[in-house]
């Protein structure tokens, strides 16, 4: 397990009101104990000894807003921050925080972007409550009076209570992000938005092609360095991924590589500051040859020294089912931790990535030599926040885990998706088709059981099954629940346009004693029916 940071002290800290610098930083610099002089026998061994069995769990810019709900007094305000992270960390595995301060508008008072808090004040009292967001609106509003009346930077507390906890802590930002664009002011919002390319959803992103955007968000990057002591920074570039006019720029990948030098030459000279080293972690979709794509050449990257954590993961906000952890690791060798990242979300399917279906994906990526994983989105108390906190590495085999193959949210153009759903098998080769899924460990005496959402044939027919080159037990037809939408996923229909297909019939197999291999091949041929999804569900035995 991961070296416990302790907190070694803090300073002063001072809030004035509009767009004052705030001073002050507790420090993420290692006690005695931790020194980073005195390695392990694993830390010779491993240049990231440090980041194993990391659960990272970021915390979203607006939860001050959900959480701080006291605002009477100071006194409060702090309180109530005290029970969340208490009920965030205390007693779970959480070992990082990586705390949201950058969503096109600062959360926190800044003399490089507009602050968002602020900025909505002023946007009530102009305009009154945001159509649709009325809520939002009020509890910022309120947020930002109750902030600047009581001199609070939440921020730092925030920082103060995660170290206090032992847990390390990251500043967050979001490089691409659409939120918080009421009444935007800021003056490098480029509209990159080509609607025969993009789609008009991505018009108000920032187009890393033009320097003023760099250079806009270098300075907010080294004000953030300067004004709080964390252990690492975070740049997430799956909010979101489309920097750049990639098809038409050829010079997009050389512009991000560079870019990533001088924030990693910030960092370096805020290093000289603090005294200690900070980690540099960067959140990427799941595969490397679509991130090159985009213009992120995760390998160049990782052979100049410039990134020590890469976060693959789902698009905006959802999971992804095929992040390829070896492939990751042959592109970016031993000396960069892979996290992959989670989102509460499913991409297309109809339930939360609960607890039973992190552990089905989890299970899998630690068998591919992961270092950890990272959670989007699961920083509310009342959400499946705490059903996932406490899961060890060793807790993804334990119990019930079910993994999902579902569809991918979003591709390169001119790229073609790993596979589009419905899978018409009428449509693949005579020989039919396979889908290739690592499940984690396989216990003995561990049940199995493959479900399928399908359409097509007569009757209760049900499609034929081959694990691993063996027949499966006969599928049983199964009744759609109630509900009515298990079964339903999203299918990209092109030019970032998706479509809503749901499967009519579902089929369960009992594969028990058949899938007893980390990697499954499952295999159908009939030609009668389409596949919408695949369901592997273990229950493993006590």
């Amino acid at each position: 397990m991961m070296q416990r940071l302790k907190k070694a002290g803090l300073f002063i800290m001072a809030l004035t009101l509009i767009g004052s610098l705030l001073a002050g930083c507790a420090s993420d610099v290692p006690g005695p104990a931790d020194s980073e002089t005195a390695k392990t026998p694993d830390e010779e061994i491993s240049p990231v000894a440090w980041a194993d069995e990391m659960m990272v769990v970021d915390l979203d810019g607006d939860w001050p807003a959900i959480y701080i709900d006291d605002l009477s007094s100071r006194e409060a305000m702090l309180s109530r921050m005290d029970f969340y992270f208490d009920t965030l960390l205390k007693g779970t595995e959480v070992t990082d925080a990586t705390l949201n301060c950058f969503e096109q508008s600062s959360y926190v008072p800044s003399e490089t972007m507009d602050w968002c808090h602020e900025k909505m004040a002023k946007y009530v009292a102009e305009n009154g409550p945001m159509k649709g967001f009325e809520s939002i609106s009020a509890s910022w509003t309120a947020l930002y009076q109750a902030l600047t009346d009581n001199q609070v930077d939440w921020y730092q507390e925030a920082l103060d209570r995660c170290k206090e906890r032992g847990v390390r802590t990251w500043a967050y930002l979001r490089m691409d992000d659409r939120h918080n664009l009421v009444g935007a002011t800021s003056p490098f919002i480029y509209l990159i938005g080509r609607s025969d390319l993009y789609g008009a959803s991505v018009a108000n992103q920032y187009d890393y092609a033009h320097p003023e955007v760099r250079s806009w968000m270098l300075r907010y990057i080294e004000e953030i360095l300067s004004r709080y002591d964390t252990f690492g920074l975070e740049l997430d570039f799956m909010r979101r991924i489309e920097c750049f006019d990639y098809v038409n720029n050829p010079d997009c990948t050389s512009i991000m590589t560079q870019f990533i030098r001088d924030v990693r030459a910030l960092m370096d000279e805020a290093e000289k500051i603090r005294g200690h080293e900070l980690k540099l972690m960067i959140r990427l979709g799941p595969d490397v040859a679509d991130c090159l794509t985009y213009g992120f050449d995760a390998a160049a990257w990782a052979k100049e020294g410039l990134v020590d954590v890469l976060v693959p993961s789902g698009h905006d906000d959802v999971a992804d089912s095929e992040i390829d952890v070896a492939a990751w690791r042959e592109a970016v060798g031993d000396d960069v931790a892979i996290v992959p990242g989670f989102d509460s979300n499913m991409c297309g399917y109809p339930h939360l990535m609960t607890a039973k279906y992190l552990k089905g994906y989890a299970a899998g990526y630690y068998v591919n030599g992961c270092d950890g994983i990272y959670l989007e989105n699961y920083y509310q108390i009342g959400s499946e926040g705490p059903s996932v906190w406490g899961l060890s590495p060793d807790d993804m085999t334990k119990g019930i885990r079910s993994y999902v193959r579902i569809g991918r949210a979003l591709y390169p153009v001119g790229t073609e998706p790993i596979i589009t759903y419905p899978v018409e098998l009428r449509n693949v080769s005579e020989n039919g088709i396979d889908f290739v899924i690592c499940t984690g460990k396989i216990g003995d005496g561990d049940r199995v059981t493959v479900t399928i959402g399908y359409d097509g044939g007569t009757g209760d027919l049900v499609p034929d099954l081959t694990v691993n080159g063996t027949a499966a037990a006969n599928g049983v037809r199964t009744s759609l629940p109630d509900d009515g939408i298990t079964g339903r996923y999203l299918k990209l229909r092109g030019k970032g346009e998706f479509s809503i297909f749901t499967a009519s019939k579902l089929a369960t197999y009992d594969c028990t004693g058949i899938i007893t291999e980390d990697n499954v091949t499952l295999h159908f041929d009939q030609s009668a029916f389409r596949i919408y999804y695949i369901e592997i569900t273990v229950d493993a035995a006590d």
